[in-house]
């Protein structure tokens, strides 16, 4: 009899233990998935009408059957033309993920939110895997910003879709096709802000794809290319390991990052300041073009550490390579790709010997249609220049070596109205950042700089010389 006791507690227990909550259909009045109906299956699409809410409680999961049918309507979506509130606990997660294809990609279609209806989503401290649009806004534009904490995304097609300024704080993206991808919507602006998170197997890490995006505190790892795509991006203090490509075809600004073994660490950048980091273990570490700095970083024991692009021509502005430590680089320290002259005399390459450093420099002593590089010698710990190799007159030679810095002042500072540089020669650009790496617009004009249209606040203002850029903090009272 205690036999046949327990016996049927075990059968009573199990039946509990795989006990789920079906769901299909339309939502017309406000409903609650609770944890203690969890797990619910969703077994076809699942629709909330205008006027309904759907609130799931934290530690709710959601297994979506996973039909193997790839198209919006012939698979599983959960629809939201009124409200759905899906907000978790740093402990106890909302998830939603396939029923049984847990490691595959675009197994059901995701989440819709038909902001043209007027749908709504407040959702917060989730796990998202396996859908073909993690969460999709149609065409209309969510009015708020999005905060996501301690989130994660695994095996998406398309992770996270930003339609407005979205906030990443410790979140996880892995096995994405694409993780954060941005959008061309004018009139949603969005802006994408990334702290303290990880990007591991994806196929695109992060696509800001004509937005901005703000990353700082992350780690970019085994991604096919970490960050890339059109638009621009502020990074600092990130760490790029074993990617195909750390980052490509973006503009903005780079700092205080580390690139290891990446198969390519930056290429295709223009428009690109990239200020103290480090680059090693990459086929090429840095690809630059038109506008872009490189300073005060290191790019050694690279096969190749800098190429400049061949899409150069007489009339582009000409990249700036200033004040870094190239050395031990297999095949060169710097490729010219281009037609262009360049003086590289600022830069370390940690050998004595000028025929040891100019077999690294290939210019047009080793192909004429290539344009010809001015080095210099230091010492092996960098600490002295030794001696400049100039193979060709350019104009401002040695600017590199001025402190130029210390001849410029911009006054007044704090400043409300204006600012007005003093300089012995006048910038070739001026450009005006806030603290969170955005470039605003300024206007420049004689020595004068326009600030009525910008607001309070520190500001960083980079005036760019013929060979060099120097830096200024400055603050905006804004009349007050």
């Amino acid at each position: 009899m205690r036999i046949l006791t327990n016996i049927l507690s075990l059968i009573l227990l199990l039946n509990v233990s795989v006990a789920q909550t079906q769901v299909a259909g339309g939502i017309y009045t406000n409903t609650t998935w609770t944890a203690a109906l969890s797990p619910y299956v969703m077994v076809g699409p699942v629709v909330v009408f205008p006027g309904a809410t759907l609130t799931i409680q934290p530690g709710v999961q959601i297994l979506v059957r996973d039909t193997g049918v790839i198209s919006s309507t012939g698979y599983n979506y959960l629809e939201v033309r009124g409200a759905i509130k899906m907000v978790g606990t740093k402990s106890a997660p909302i998830v939603f993920e396939a029923l049984t294809q847990k490691q595959q990609i675009a197994a059901w279609y995701g989440l819709q939110i038909m902001a043209s209806q007027g749908g709504q989503i407040e959702a917060d401290y989730f796990k998202l895997s396996n859908t073909n649009y993690g969460i999709f806004v149609d065409n209309g534009v969510l009015p708020d910003s999005s905060v996501y904490h301690h989130c994660e995304w695994s095996f998406n097609n398309y992770a996270s879709n930003v339609y407005n300024k979205s906030y990443f704080d410790s979140c996880r993206f892995d096995n994405n096709y694409n993780g954060v991808t941005g959008n061309l919507l004018a009139s949603s602006n969005p802006w994408i802000i990334i702290n303290a998170s990880s990007f591991t197997n994806n196929g695109v890490g992060l696509n800001p794809y004509g937005s901005h995006a703000v990353i700082h505190h992350s780690s970019l790892s085994n991604n096919w290319m970490a960050i890339s795509g059109i638009g621009s991006v502020s990074a600092w203090q990130n760490t790029f390991n074993t990617n195909g490509i750390g980052i490509r075809g973006v503009s903005g600004w780079v700092e205080d990052c580390s690139f290891t073994n990446n198969t390519y660490g930056i290429t295709d950048a223009f428009g690109m300041r990239l200020k103290n980091i480090n680059v090693s273990g990459s086929n090429i570490a840095c690809n630059v073009g038109s506008d872009c700095i490189l300073e005060y970083s290191n790019i050694s024991n690279n096969d190749t550490a800098v190429v400049i692009s061949s899409g150069l021509t007489f009339g582009s502005v000409y990249p700036m390579i200033y004040q870094n430590q190239i050395c031990n680089n297999t095949f060169y320290h710097v490729y010219n790709g281009s037609n262009i002259n360049l003086n590289l005399g600022t830069n370390c390459f940690c050998e004595p010997d000028s025929a040891a450093i100019d077999n690294k420099l290939y210019d047009g002593y080793d192909d004429i249609t290539k344009g010809v590089f001015n080095f210099s010698i230091y010492t092996q710990d960098c600490s002295s220049a030794l001696r400049f190799i100039k193979k060709v007159e350019i104009a401002d030679d040695n600017l590199g070596f001025q402190s130029l810095s210390d001849n410029i002042s911009v006054y007044p500072n704090p400043a409300s109205d204006f600012i007005n540089i003093k300089s012995p020669q006048m910038p070739l650009q001026v450009r005006l950042f806030n603290m969170l790496g955005e470039e605003v617009h300024c206007t420049f004009s004689g020595n004068r700089i326009d600030l009525h249209s910008q607001a309070s606040g520190s500001y960083l203002l980079l005036l760019r010389f013929k060979d060099t850029t120097v830096k200024k903090n400055v603050q905006i009272m804004n009349g007050e």
